[in-house]
């Protein structure tokens, strides 16, 4: 097997006004509402949701294709089937371990994302205190800040997983650090002038939405680990983020 980091360099423009491109949900899914989905997908999911509540809806990527998976409940279980971006319905895929109360077998309500592992619910955005960090997060993050002092420092729960950021000041710049407990580095973001656009993605921009006002632009850089896994005669491929979630996964 043979492991190699990779780190990723994006550029996130915030507030760019309307016609602008979404980057959300590039490296993870994106939940979307049924007004959101494309007007083939829409009515795919009308026709086969009928009239069962519908939980949620999320735009993936697989293999490079992207795709709408849809979760609802009937008779007290949550259903998942999924339908792609042409509009073509994909299949059902059941959840277990949902009763008829709408709860879960572990007492958390319908919806909830528990895997076998015991992942916690996603979850917003909380401030916590250094002290109070776990010292693998600790050292991630005092790598990463090199002496600088973390203006604010917050937890929150991302597929599953708790991520831990902390904000702070370099340069004159506002940047940010995301690690996982375990201290590893997910992305790091930095606030860069509008001016310091490459000339490729400003001209896209200008393609784009020429009316448009860049307002904020950040470099954001993500660290991916690419794995390749040989069996048999089957050589496959995955991209993963430092949180452990796929990116990518090819099968030659």
């Amino acid at each position: 097997m043979k492991t190699a980091q990779v780190v990723a360099s994006m550029l996130v423009l915030a507030a760019l006004g309307a016609g602008i491109v979404n980057l959300s949900g590039v490296l993870a899914d994106e939940k979307v509402s049924l007004d959101q989905v494309p007007a083939a997908v829409k009515t795919t999911i009308e026709q086969h949701a009928a009239q069962a509540k519908i939980i949620k809806i999320e735009k993936e990527t697989e293999k490079g294709q992207e795709i709408y998976e849809v979760e609802q409940k009937i008779d007290g279980k949550v259903v998942e089937f999924q339908v792609s971006a042409a509009g073509k319905y994909l299949g059902p895929e059941a959840e277990e371990g949902e009763d008829d109360d709408g709860e879960d077998d572990d007492g958390d309500e319908e919806g909830d994302d528990d895997d076998d592992e015991g992942e916690e619910d996603d979850a917003e955005e909380t401030a916590i205190a250094w002290d109070q960090l776990p010292k693998a997060v600790q050292d991630g993050l005092t790598a990463t800040l090199a002496g600088k002092t973390p203006g604010k420092v917050t937890r929150e729960v991302e597929g599953g997983m708790p991520i831990f950021e902390a904000e702070y000041e370099a340069g004159g710049a506002v940047q940010s650090v995301e690690v996982t407990e375990n201290g590893d580095v997910v992305e790091t973001e930095k606030a860069i002038p509008v001016s310091a656009l490459p000339a490729a993605v400003a001209a896209r921009l200008q393609r784009v939405a020429p009316t448009a006002t860049v307002e904020e632009a950040s470099l954001v850089t993500v660290t991916l680990y690419e794995v390749t896994l040989k069996d048999g005669e089957k050589r496959r491929e995955i991209v993963l983020l430092a949180n452990g979630h796929p990116v990518d996964d090819e099968e030659d």
